[in-house]
Parts: structure tokens; C-alpha cells; sequence
């Protein structure tokens, strides 16, 4: 490959200081909460494939691959070549070019000697902004929809000025885009050019007999494009679907840069988009540099086999950090049963997650946390997340904790309850590396816990730490320490003491609607100052300070 990204320098690693340096695979993913940087960094490498030195926030530098010869410039520079208008001279040495990107084109001509002196000389801006700036596409929000719209007709026997005629022009690779229709949408792709002055999409029950029947002029070709169904027909999502796999397809582009490309799309569709476009970087030897919010599109770039190289960007309004996660790692949420049902993918969208023992715990937590945003007060882009129990939450908040990701556990006071093997894993999942002060006090209450009663009482059911006698200062200072660390255990006891004397069946059904009826009301203060804590202990470990 004699042009391409060999290494992208991010200007702030995972502590916040020192850079990171990543040398991309063939897909490179970057996820993160919103406002993180994750277009921008798109907009910079744009701007390093355009003018070399450029002034960024995100990268540092991103560093590339030129041709490293004439013959491999020109090589690249001959499928923009095109005849000058009539009346024009070229002079000799020289020739005209006619470079186009979704929506524009452009022409110049092309000094040989110029380019010769600058590829010996390896003079960067000049062959960015001559040669790498035409093998680069970034396509975002507002030019998706854009992508499937008709586009001017030209002379056919020059360099091509859309990427609609682009495809008119190559057989090839219009069946390519053919094929991914079909596969994807169950209609075929097919250009018009009946209307004279404009290309125009459609999508056909059949495929064209021939080409001439797809490109020509007479009665054969006009029922033809008649039967088919113009894309404007169709819903936001197919059109966003044919106009970016034309727009990729159109040109070897060797750097293919997409933001949110699950936009509009059914999830089912951005799953099959990311291993087309995968597929198609593969073929290339080219980088596909993606910043998306999806966790079908990342599975669907997993499923490809390409290689992905995942970094998540985070930004607080104070710092910004860089990770690069391990491909394993991913791998693992994506594939575990457990972690896949409980959609914990998803938590490298968010800013943070917490993990809950159980769904009404889910519903319950989230919907408090939803009402104090309201105001300021709750965790903004949080993820809750439940386990299937309390012996499960170590399998949830320790693959999230080892990728970066601020994670607090919120369990019900019966958690001193787990298995000794289950109790050390939990400790573990969420940092804890002295254990032993933790687990003999935890041996103090459950050796209290389990001394008959005469009342018969539980103390989880009742009272939680206010249950307890002996015990009670070892478990406060064992409630703190668990704090200190993002375990936060709900000392009255369980979830349903926040707000008590409801039926246990229909708790949640009532606290849903007393939540909803009155917002404010004094009786959810101690929940509220609860998830008050879990934010204030998210807010400081952003930034790289979650280290097992």
C-alpha cells in the first residue's frame, strides 16, 4: 500500500498526560459518551490527509504513507485524469486532473516535475493535499442523507465529477454495490441516466439483463428504469444505507472515515454496514476510521474478522483521556452470555455505569437518576446495568473496571451474605487489594446475622447495619471501605427500604408511580443523597483513575 495512516498519536493517554500512539488495523473504532471528541478527531486525521501539519485538539499528530516514487504517484493520479476542455492547452510535462468528493469536484493540472521534486524530497503538504486528500472521504450526519441524491451527468469520457457517476462509469464495482443491495435490502442497485441530466439511484425487483439495458437510452432501458423504484421512495434509513456503500464503493479510497454511520439505520442493517465496510478496507488495504454510539456496528466490524482496534475518548470539562481497549477484552462482552444479555456493551457509549443486582433495581435506580437530572443532580450518560444476582456482579463491574470504564456496584446489604469465593471476587472486580481487614469484618456480621433471633427477624428485610448490635461499627467501617471503592451497600437493608410499606409484588409498580406523582417529596431523600454519593464517587475516578 503506498499511501495510507501508519500511526495516529492521540494527544492525551489514558491518565490524561503522556500521548498514545496507535498503529490502526485495517477498522478502528472510537467510542466514548457524547462530546468526547470523537467527530473531532475524525475532522483532524481529514485535516492531516489535507494539509499534513495542521492545528488539532484530539491528535497530536497522525502520521502517513506516501508514494515513494513518480511511478507510484502518477500510478494514483491517473484515475483522476482527464481531457481539458476544447480551446485549452496543456503544456508538455503536464497534464489535468478532475478530483471529486461527494457533493464537489475539482480540477487542476498536474506538474510532473513538480510532483517528482516533491515526492524526492518527501514534501508532505504538497502530496497531502495532491494525492492522499483525494484518497480520503469523511462522511458525517449531514451529508448521509445527501449521498443517495442525483447527481449532474458529465462527459462520460473524462474523469467522472460524483460518486454516482463514478459507479456509472465502472461495471465492476457498480455490481458490487449491486450485490450489497440485495443482500441487504432484497432490491438491486441500479443507475439511471434516463432523465439526460442527471444520474439518479433506483432499486429494482431484478437485476438489469445487461449493462446496456441498465445504461442505455431506448424504449428497453426507459421500462426498465420505469419498474424500478426510485431510492427517493424509500424510508431515511435505506437511503442512508445505498448513498454511503455507493460513496465508499465509488473510489479506492484508502482512508474511509465515517461518524455515526448507524444513523437511521435498523440495527440489523448498521451490523451488516460494518462488515461490508470492513470487507471493503480488507480488500483495500485500507484504514476505515469509525466514531460510533453502536453496539450493533461494533459487532457487526467484530464479526468481520478484519482486525479492530477499539480506543474509547472521554472528555469531563476538565480532562480528556485515550484508551486503547484489548480486542479480548471487547470480545468477551460481546460474547458472554450473561454480559451480552444484560446489554453491557453499551456502557462504552456511556460516561459511566453502575451495576445492580437485579431489574427492578435497574428500573428503580435509573428512574431516581432520571428525575435528578432534571435538576443537575443526577449521573449524566449513565449506563445501569443489571446482573442477574448478587453472585453475578463481579462478571459485570470487573471487565468494565480493566477497560477504563468508571463503574460503581450498588448492592443490597445482604451482599455480606455471598459465598467467601464470590465475596473475594467481588472485592477484587472493584479494586480492592487489601482484603483481609474487609473479609474479617464481614466474618463479625455474618457470625451475627446467623445467631437465631428471638424476634425471628431479618436484618436485611428490617433494618440492615440497624439490625445489628455487636457488629454494627464493623459493618459501618465495612460500608465505608466498600464506598471508597464504588461499592456502595444500602445500609438500611434492600432496595425496597427506600420507600417502605408497599406489597413486594407490585413494589416497583407503586414506587414508579409515587416517583412520578411526586417527584421531591422527602421521602426519597435517602435514595437520592444514595446515588448522590455514587456520582460524587464516578466524578473522581474519570480520568484513568480506575487501576485493578
Amino acid at each position: 500500500m503506498p499511501i495510507g495512516i501508519e500511526e495516529m498519536i492521540f494527544a492525551k493517554g489514558p491518565d490524561g498526560s503522556a500521548p498514545l500512539s496507535v498503529k490502526p488495523t485495517p477498522v478502528v473504532v472510537l467510542v466514548g459518551p457524547n462530546n468526547s471528541g470523537k467527530s473531532l478527531a475524525l475532522r483532524e486525521v481529514e485535516a492531516f490527509c489535507s494539509t499534513a501539519n495542521p492545528k488539532t485538539l484530539v491528535l497530536s499528530d497522525v502520521k502517513l504513507a506516501y508514494p515513494q516514487s513518480l511511478e507510484e504517484a502518477l500510478s494514483l493520479l491517473e484515475k483522476f485524469k482527464t481531457e481539458p476542455p476544447p480551446g485549452k492547452i496543456i503544456q508538455n510535462g503536464r497534464f489535468q486532473v478532475r478530483y471529486y468528493t461527494p457533493g464537489s469536484s475539482e480540477t487542476n493540472e498536474v506538474d510532473i516535475k513538480t510532483l517528482e521534486h516533491c515526492v524526492q524530497n518527501k514534501n508532505e503538504e504538497f502530496l497531502a493535499s495532491q494525492i492522499i486528500k483525494w484518497y480520503t472521504i469523511r462522511l458525517d450526519g449531514r451529508t448521509r442523507l445527501s449521498l443517495a441524491d442525483g447527481q449532474p451527468t458529465a462527459d462520460l469520457k473524462g474523469a467522472p465529477t460524483s460518486h454516482i457517476m463514478a459507479l456509472f462509469q465502472d461495471d465492476s464495482k457498480r455490481e458490487r454495490v449491486r450485490g450489497l443491495t440485495k443482500e441487504a435490502l432484497g432490491r438491486y442497485f441500479t443507475i439511471d441516466p434516463t432523465v439526460m441530466s442527471e444520474f439518479s439511484i433506483r432499486l429494482s425487483r431484478r437485476p438489469p439483463v445487461d449493462s446496456r439495458e441498465e445504461q442505455g437510452l431506448d424504449a428497453i432501458s426507459r421500462k426498465f428504469h420505469s419498474e424500478a423504484q426510485p431510492i427517493s421512495e424509500f424510508s431515511d434509513g435505506v437511503n442512508a444505507f445505498v448513498g454511503l456503500t455507493a460513496a465508499v464503493m465509488s473510489l479506492d479510497h484508502r482512508i474511509m472515515m465515517i461518524d455515526e454511520p448507524e444513523a437511521f439505520l435498523h440495527p440489523t442493517l448498521a451490523r451488516l454496514l460494518a462488515r461490508n465496510l470492513a470487507s471493503i478496507a480488507v480488500e483495500r488495504g485500507a484504514t476505515l476510521l469509525v466514531a460510533t454510539h453502536s453496539s450493533p456496528f461494533l459487532l457487526g466490524a467484530m464479526d468481520s474478522q478484519a482486525g479492530v482496534t477499539l480506543i474509547r475518548l472521554t472528555y469531563d470539562g476538565r480532562a480528556a483521556t485515550t484508551r486503547m481497549l484489548e480486542s479480548d477484552q471487547v470480545s468477551h462482552l460481546a460474547k458472554s452470555p450473561i454480559l451480552k444479555a444484560a446489554r453491557v456493551l453499551d456502557a462504552l457509549f456511556s460516561r459511566a455505569a453502575v451495576v445492580v443486582e437485579g431489574d427492578t433495581d435497574r428500573v428503580f435506580y435509573e428512574a431516581v437518576n432520571e428525575k435528578m437530572n432534571d435538576d443537575g443532580r443526577g449521573i449524566d450518560q449513565c449506563l445501569f446495568i443489571n446482573a442477574q444476582n448478587k453472585q453475578t456482579l463481579y462478571k459485570i463491574a470487573g471487565p468494565l473496571r480493566r477497560m477504563g470504564i468508571p463503574t460503581a456496584v450498588a448492592a443490597d446489604f445482604d451482599i455480606v451474605n455471598l459465598h467467601e469465593r464470590q465475596w473475594r471476587r467481588l472485592l477484587d472486580s472493584v479494586g480492592v487489594t487489601d482484603a483481609e481487614p474487609l473479609c474479617q469484618a464481614r466474618s463479625s456480621i455474618m457470625a451475627e446475622l446467623n445467631r437465631p433471633k428471638a424476634s425471628g427477624g431479618d436484618p436485611n428485610h428490617d433494618q440492615g447495619i440497624g439490625a445489628l448490635v455487636e457488629s454494627r461499627e464493623a459493618a459501618s467501617v465495612l460500608v465505608g471501605r466498600l464506598k471508597e471503592h464504588g461499592l456502595f451497600v444500602v445500609e438500611g437493608g434492600e432496595l425496597e427500604t427506600w420507600l417502605p410499606g408497599r406489597a413486594d409484588k407490585i413494589w416497583i409498580e407503586g414506587a414508579l408511580e409515587y416517583l412520578d406523582k411526586y417527584p421531591q417529596s422527602a421521602r426519597l431523600d435517602g435514595v437520592r443523597e444514595f446515588l448522590g454519593s455514587v456520582r460524587a464517587w464516578i466524578d473522581g475516578a474519570e480520568g484513568g483513575a480506575l487501576r485493578n
